[in-house]
């Protein structure tokens, strides 16, 4: 047996090892051993803690609970939780485990103390983070769900509830061929079942109810088997709308390339033909399949394929606009006028680049007829000008066939908009850009939902907001444009009013380009003079009269009183 002195050493060393803090006391509280955690914790010399009773650890809210819980430890031990309080009076939550021992034939309550801090935020941020997940599946647009192994819904978010026409309490323990059409229900099942069985997601597209969604699934392991599939589900309806949009946009963009008289073409970035025209077909003498997908080198004489293939790494290298005359023989020596540009995506990487080359023979051989030509070139001119006009048309019915109820908007405020320009005495150049950024101001419209575009009634913030981007999208959509004009920033700027209160960027005066002012009341008295879902026709004596009075707030002061001259004392009216 050990000796009594080390049995004392051997406890004293031991129980200071323990992390959690030890306290011994007599049955009326007063603290008869501390070991080193407890020391720790309350911040009190060893000495100083001795001379306390428990009383003096603990939050004085709690003193109630004292005589209950003392009470029972002596009997048959407790545990329970407690907000206890250290020298300095800063308090903290523990778990209290007390009993009573006897030592020396003497009775007393030995109390085990942890600090609970870390494990009572954990439990809070939980919580949180469970009030964060319902609340996402309650007000999320995802649709969200996950079945059991027999592919019932056991969890679903709140919009099932619109989907499919029922309260979820109906909707959950139900089978897929309850809820879905026969063949929809099938698939989904076999979908699910593959998940189940292969332990990997799969991403799958579903028609239903006349919209278009797209669910990723994947499984949710149960001790290391695949027990439940799980996934979300997205509404790409809107989505498939716009691509079909834009595919009809790219047709009736490649029939205007097809009219160019000139040759025009588009490389990728292996310097391969991905789009060619008519007039370079019939200019090599080669069909369109013969072309595209291959190099210049294939298709053309050395020299003049050497001279294509410096020019396009030019435009590769600075990525800006190539223009240079190029000499090519054969049979008969001809003269191109061409130019290279770089293609940008959305990003503003390179893809490629656009080309054209206009054959310029006549000119070079017989100087004397430099006049003829001259008019010859500019007839070409204005038939590459209409064929842009053409293109900016084209931009323009596409966005107002997703908007109806605004068709002819565009057009019309285009003719407003010239007509102030030239009160204002706009040169003509800078009228052409001002028209054709009219034309196409609302293009952005094209990434606007349809049905809040022709939404009866007033919309809501969110609506209003997500409508308002239209200036941004229409900005995207055409910055990459080599046109002589603004175009773009005049689009971004059209809602942007002269005391900053406009949007999307809030811009002031004369940070507004000069054309964007022209167009922003052009806009304003078109709109206001024509009807709309959500209210009828406001008339032009209305619209004026809002440009009077924001004459010089919201609108430019010259501007407006040119608008108002353009009406009052030329006659103005709209087509």
């Amino acid at each position: 047996m050990f000796d009594q002195d080390f049995s004392a050493e051997f406890f004293h060393q031991a129980v200071d090892q323990v992390r959690d803090a030890m306290l011994i006391m007599s049955l009326d509280g007063s603290l008869r051993y501390a070991n080193r955690a407890a020391v720790d914790l309350y911040g009190y010399e060893k000495a100083e803690l001795l001379k306390l009773n428990i009383r003096h650890l603990r939050d004085p809210n709690t003193f109630g609970e004292l005589p209950t819980q003392m009470a029972k430890a002596m009997t048959q031990g407790i545990l329970f939780e407690c907000i206890h309080q250290n020298k300095s009076g800063a308090t903290f939550p523990v778990e209290v485990s007390s009993r009573q021992i006897v030592i020396e034939n003497t009775p007393y309550l030995i109390s085990i103390i942890r600090d609970i801090s870390d494990r009572i935020k954990t439990e809070q941020n939980l919580h949180f983070s469970q009030q964060l997940f319902d609340l996402f599946l309650e007000y999320s647009p995802i649709f969200v769900f996950v079945k059991d192994a027999q592919i019932r819904p056991v969890y679903l978010s709140r919009n099932y509830e619109q989907m499919l026409g029922m309260p979820l309490t109906e909707i959950l323990g139900k089978t897929m061929d309850e809820l879905f059409p026969g063949e929809m229900a099938k698939k989904m099942i076999e979908d699910d079942k593959q998940v189940l069985l292969a332990g990997k997601p799969c991403e799958v597209v579903e028609e239903f109810a006349g919209q278009t969604f797209v669910t990723t699934k994947f499984p949710i392991f149960v001790e290391g088997q695949p027990a439940f599939v799980a996934g979300f589900t997205i509404d790409i309806t809107a989505q498939k709308k716009m691509e079909q949009s834009l595919l009809e946009k790219n047709l009736q963009l490649q029939t205007v390339i097809q009219m160019l008289p000139d040759l025009f073409y588009f490389k990728d970035m292996d310097r391969r033909y991905t789009i060619v025209n008519k007039a370079l077909e019939d200019f090599v003498g080669l069909p369109a399949e013969a072309i595209l997908g291959r190099h210049s080198e294939d298709i053309l004489p050395a020299e003049w394929a050497k001279q294509i293939r410096s020019s396009d790494e030019e435009a590769f290298l600075t990525g800006t606009l190539i223009r240079q005359e190029q000499q090519v023989d054969g049979p008969q020596q001809r003269w191109l006028d061409s130019f290279k540009v770089p293609l940008r995506d959305a990003q503003g990487n390179m893809i490629g680049i656009i080309g054209g080359s206009r054959d310029i023979t006549e000119r070079k051989r017989n100087e004397l007829m430099l006049e003829e030509r001259t008019a010859a070139l500019e007839q070409s001119l204005l038939r590459l000008q209409k064929a842009w006009h053409q293109t900016i048309e084209v931009l323009a019915s596409t966005s107002e066939a997703k908007d109806p109820y605004t068709a002819g908007h565009q057009k019309r405020v285009m003719q407003l908009a010239v007509s102030i320009g030239r009160e204002l005495e706009m040169s003509e150049d800078d009228l052409t850009g001002l028209r054709m950024a009219a034309m196409i101001h609302d293009i952005g419209k094209i990434n606007v939902p349809g049905e809040l575009l022709s939404k009866p009634g007033l919309l809501s913030p969110l609506e209003r907001q997500l409508i308002n981007t239209h200036a941004n999208a229409g900005y995207t959509i055409l910055k990459e444009l080599d046109l002589p004009w603004d175009v773009a920033q005049v689009v971004k700027q059209h809602h942007e009013r002269c005391d900053g209160s406009g949007y999307p960027d809030g811009l002031k005066q004369d940070k507004i380009k000069y054309s964007a002012r022209i167009l922003a009341v052009a806009d304003v008295v078109e709109a206001m003079a024509s009807h709309r879902p959500y209210r009828p026709a406001l008339g032009i004596e209305r619209a004026l009269a809002e440009i009077e009075q924001g004459a010089g707030k919201l609108y430019d002061e010259a501007v407006a009183a040119a608008c108002l001259n353009v009406f009052k004392k030329q006659g103005f009216l709209f087509d």
